[in-house]
């Protein structure tokens, strides 16, 4: 199950580092220095979007699933 997820996860992963360092730049180059990464990167909607992703992400792998502190559901 994993190994059909590597190539979803491999994309999401790459895509949240371009967003983060294409966001970091952008704005670097505005000298808006008075502003927090969370405002740069667009607020609750689209941070939340992300952390949802990788949340789905961490509930299908077997080896965080295996730790019985974690709790699904």
């Amino acid at each position: 199950m994993l190994k059909s997820l590597a190539p979803t996860r491999t994309a999401l992963l790459g895509g949240i580092l371009a967003v983060l360092l294409g966001a970091d730049f952008a704005h670097a180059t505005e000298k808006q220095t008075n502003k927090s990464i969370y405002d740069r990167l667009g607020g609750m909607y689209p941070v939340a979007v992300v952390v949802g992703k990788f949340v789905d992400l961490l509930l299908v792998n077997d080896v965080v699933n295996a730790n019985p502190e974690v709790k699904v559901g």
